[in-house]
């Protein structure tokens, strides 16, 4: 996330003064990416993706404290003021570069699945984060992979089921996605006590960041192939997780759903996570076949 504090532009320069809160993830996900130099004396780079494992150095960062902080491990979050000078001529990503930044209270578009019940008795609530790949403005892409897939292969899940979509070239937001749910209490007859979240890879990121945001809402979590820090175990310790990763990932490693999972034992609380030995990023599929995992949350419940 990359929170905008100042913009000071002249001719041939543009200088940004911003609070980056560093979050490592596949580098085809991101159009800014970070890269540290081996000098752990010296500043990181600021890079523009151009294309498919294509970068263009755009930017260096300088940190705006004493010292530099350590950014090499891959799983450890970040937040430090840098001063940002892009490098002459860039000066047409600074507009780029700041709507990153520019956090906003609108909901997202979202797809909805709203199964016939019978009755007028309140219905659980499921909501899905797609991946990275599913980024855009069209809602078909968000029934690529998950529970709508399921839906639209004739699988039965009793459940209000609602998929935002994010933008192309952004990641998940924590107040947009509380927008969302506040439509859905209001406009829906949802049961408050059995409101669950599911989200593969950059959505198994949102998944936790959310989670860990509003521990009060859920009654349960599916993060699949996603990271986050394990700093935010304690929030979280008390809501039954059943977390999902491939052994064999190369987009996001093994640790980024370990890690949490760990932190979270450590604390007391019984996670459950399954590890697919042979599985690469495509962790999902499977997690979201297995048939004890509707009935696990279905069960769960504030």
């Amino acid at each position: 996330m990359i929170t905008l504090l100042a913009c000071v532009q002249s001719s041939d320069e543009c200088q940004h003064v911003l609070d980056l809160h560093l979050m490592p993830i596949g580098a085809h996900q991101m159009s800014i990416r970070w890269s540290s130099p081996s000098d752990s004396t010296a500043a990181p780079i600021l890079y523009r993706s151009i294309g498919d494992e294509e970068f263009q150095k755009i930017a260096t960062l300088t940190p705006d404290v004493d010292r530099y902080t350590d950014m090499q491990s891959p799983w450890q979050e970040k937040s430090i003021r840098y001063k940002l000078i892009l490098n002459s001529g860039q000066n047409k990503y600074c507009e780029e570069i700041c709507s990153a930044g520019t956090l906003s209270d609108e909901a997202y578009a979202m797809d909805l699945h709203l199964p016939g019940s019978g009755t007028e008795e309140p219905m659980p609530l499921l909501i899905f984060l797609h991946g990275s790949g599913e980024r855009g403005h069209d809602l078909e892409l968000v029934r690529k992979h998950g529970p709508l897939k399921l839906i639209d292969a004739g699988q039965q899940i009793p459940m209000i089921i609602a998929a935002p979509q994010c933008p192309t070239n952004r990641s998940w937001e924590v107040n947009r996605l509380n927008a969302n749910l506040d439509d859905l209490l209001s406009q829906h007859l949802i049961d408050s006590s059995r409101i669950y979240i599911t989200g593969l890879s950059m959505g198994g990121y949102g998944t936790w960041q959310w989670l860990s945001s509003r521990p009060e809402i859920f009654a349960a979590a599916v993060p699949i192939c996603g990271w986050s820090s394990p700093a935010i175990a304690p929030a979280i310790k008390d809501i039954p997780i059943w977390a999902f990763h491939g052994a064999k990932d190369l987009v996001v490693p093994l640790a980024g759903s370990g890690n949490i999972i760990d932190a979270l034992k450590q604390l007391g609380a019984n996670p459950k996570f399954s590890v697919y030995p042979e599985a690469g990023h495509d962790s999902w599929t499977a997690a979201y076949e297995t048939e004890e995992l509707w009935a696990w949350l279905a069960a769960q419940k504030k």
